[in-house]
């Protein structure tokens, strides 16, 4: 067993991938000591309120059982037989200084300063944990008041863990104040730095935070790094509460680009979002609840199949359709029928209609702007598009089976994130009860399409293994 120090130095190198380690020290380490692994371990999952009791009843019973620290000053200031004592209160307060500005709490500037004044003091492993933190702070932090941290070239050489926190640091800086070149160059540094050692939360930082800063500036490229981010997401990590600002960041950049794709990242997300800690603080569900919110407006109903012929459905419409006679050559739909929607002299209007509207105007539907009637019925074309290409669609069936059809998507969408997920423990519980769902559905809907029922069993089994 490696000594606790070498423990943290392994969990600050190898991130995640040390979880063994971190695993065998909370067996066997003092209290002190397994308070602050069970703070890293609550962090790691986003329990933000629960890492930071560990962290001050670590720092308690540290302050206890140092019976000459009368005073934290003086604790500080301690002879070498007490250096393993500083380590392990360094430790402790950088990462409460980590978990207070990830809550932004206004206690966060007063420790990052102190801890800044104590920087010389700090033993090795404590100075190259506080280094990336304090640029982490910096970077998340606009106050002028707030002192500047500073960095050699020679962090690089003694440990590139650190070095690749400190270039994703630089970046945000250089990305916030408008310099996106350098921005994107550091942020292309960091990333193939993290992939050399690997540091999975540094591979996943470094792409989310390109694609998240270069998100209006290239939607296109932004869009892209977010998948790649998502890939090594589903690579490295089991758990989606750890990753699922990567989701975030994916829609963000999918809803710029307007891609019509926007909505399985919707369905992932609201999924996802049950597994989310329900505490304040950055990964919780209270921080994603806009982004929710936008989520569940472009998830299709699949019930609904006539709308209320609104005033914003008909001045959507009006913008969409230049003339009827022409609206009515690309879309097959007669004109009356057409200038009775537009003057509103129809009360509803079927989601038959709206569909033949899109496909034959060429309506580029935007989530942003679209009317719950054209988004709705653009996001169903699409999952029926979907459905059909998937080999396990027969014409018949379609029409009577919508229930099937939006529980098979859920599963395939799923599937289509996690697939290189190498143990789906995040996701068993949700995939179980799509199964049952899945089973209760067909026999109540469909026990006598024994063709169709067979198709889709087999399709499921082999997109979602548990």
């Amino acid at each position: 067993m490696k000594s606790f120090p070498e423990v943290a130095n392994s969990l600050f190198i190898y991130g995640s991938f040390s979880k063994p380690f971190l695993n065998m020290a909370l067996a066997e380490s003092n209290r002190a000591w397994k308070m602050y692994f069970l703070s890293i371990k609550h962090e790691w999952k986003n329990n933000h309120i629960i890492a930071l009791k560990d962290v001050k009843c670590g720092l308690k019973i540290l302050k206890r059982d140092s019976k000459k620290a009368k005073s934290k000053k003086y604790f500080l200031d301690s002879h070498a037989k007490y250096e393993k004592g500083k380590n392990l209160f360094y430790l402790l307060s950088i990462q409460k200084l980590s978990i207070l500005g990830r809550i932004k709490s206004p206690q966060a500037n007063n420790l990052y300063k102190m801890l800044k004044q104590e920087y010389c003091k700090m033993p090795n492993l404590a100075r190259k944990v506080a280094t990336p933190t304090f640029f982490n702070h910096l970077s998340n932090e606009n106050k002028n008041d707030v002192p500047k941290t500073r960095t050699w070239s020679k962090m690089y050489n003694e440990d590139i863990s650190a070095w690749v926190f400190i270039l994703l640091g630089k970046a945000r800086e250089k990305a916030k104040s408008g310099d996106v070149s350098n921005a994107f160059s550091l942020f292309l540094k960091a990333f193939k730095v993290a992939k050399e050692i690997p540091h999975p939360t540094g591979i996943l930082n470094s792409l989310n935070d390109m694609a998240w800063y270069m998100r209006n500036i290239h939607p296109l490229w932004s869009r892209g790094i977010s998948k790649y981010a998502v890939y090594w997401a589903g690579w490295y990590f089991e758990d989606v509460q750890n990753v699922f600002y990567t989701f975030d960041t994916l829609f963000e950049c999918q809803r710029l680009f307007n891609d019509s794709k926007v909505y399985e990242s919707a369905g992932v997300m609201i999924l996802a979002n049950e597994y989310l800690p329900k505490g304040p603080g950055r990964g919780s569900q209270a921080h994603y609840y806009d982004r929710i919110r936008a989520c569940k407006r472009i998830i299709a109903n699949f019930k609904v199949s006539r709308y209320k012929n609104t005033k914003e459905l008909r001045n959507y419409l009006a913008k969409q359709i230049h003339s009827i006679s022409s609206a009515f050559q690309a879309c097959g739909i007669a004109r009356d029928n057409i200038s009775a929607i537009l003057k509103g002299k129809v009360k509803e209007v079927r989601g038959y209609t709206l569909g033949k509207l899109i496909n034959g105007l060429k309506i580029r539907v935007n989530p942003d702007d679209a009317p719950f009637a054209i988004l709705n019925e653009y996001i169903k074309m699409k999952i029926e598009d979907e459905f059909k290409e998937s080999m396990v669609y027969s014409a018949e069936s379609m029409l009577r089976h919508v229930e099937l059809v939006e529980l098979y998507f859920m599963v395939w969408m799923i599937s289509q994130f996690w697939r290189n997920v190498k143990d789906r423990v995040g996701l068993r519980d949700f995939t179980e009860r799509m199964r049952i769902s899945y089973y209760v559905v067909l026999f109540q809907v469909i026990a006598n399409d024994h063709r169709f029922r067979r198709k889709l069993k087999t399709f499921l089994d082999q997109t979602c293994i548990i």
